[in-house]
């Protein structure tokens, strides 16, 4: 059965991810292609092109020759994705606000509605990995609605402090509780069309999550 060459990389790029994320593939974890090759049932040529997507949504990095290694957490360069995540993020829902289509901006708030009451149902009986995945999506939704490809390009920067680093720091539901209240914040102030608001509501969202993630690894 023929299958498409990209629906496998992503396939398999996917199940790196998720096997990256969940902790199977430690910090520190070496890949090799070879035995992925051997693993997956494929050649490597697809092997190689699901690494190097991971290498560049920073998942893993280039260890040795043929060789990538699953990046081990750095508190110094976490902070630093934040920092500038505060500024895409507050940026993003600043350009998203000031839309002139009032239609694309009701569209995009009824998405995120929708992605808030989903987040708001799992607070109480507290299922992480469907709260991080939701947190994504929220944030992705934004990132993409402003048409910006700089902005856009940006989605791995948000995918790798979200997915791989946050979760370290287990969030209890009484911090997904206020992340809740400041995401409706953030949505509310889109909606209004308040640019500067927006932004400002956004940047801030993403201080409190870098002084929660500091204080809980530190």
């Amino acid at each position: 059965m023929f299958i498409n060459k990209s629906n496998l990389v992503e396939k398999i790029t996917n199940k790196l991810r998720e096997d990256i994320v969940s902790g199977i593939y430690p910090q520190g974890t070496l890949f090799n292609q070879e035995d992925l090759a051997l693993k997956f049932n494929v050649s490597r040529t697809p092997i190689k092109e699901s690494l190097n997507q991971l290498e560049n949504e920073g998942f893993v990095e280039r260890h040795k020759k043929r060789q990538f290694m699953v990046k081990k957490l750095n508190l110094k360069y976490l902070i630093q994705i934040y920092q500038v995540r505060e500024v895409i993020d507050g940026l993003s829902a600043r350009i998203v606000a000031e839309q002139e289509s009032s239609e694309n901006v009701k569209k995009l708030g009824q998405d995120l509605d929708k992605i808030l009451e989903k987040m708001g149902s799992i607070i109480h009986s507290w299922d992480h990995k469907m709260w991080t995945q939701l947190n994504v999506d929220f944030h992705a939704n934004i990132l993409k609605a402003t048409n910006n490809r700089l902005l856009v390009d940006q989605l791995p920067l948000l995918r790798i402090s979200s997915e791989m680093f946050y979760p370290t720091v287990k969030t209890h539901p009484k911090r997904a509780l206020s992340s809740l209240d400041e995401h409706y914040m953030i949505l509310k102030a889109i909606c209004s069309g308040d640019g500067a608001l927006a932004e400002n509501i956004a940047r801030t969202h993403i201080k409190v999550a870098r002084k929660f993630i500091e204080e809980s690894i530190l």
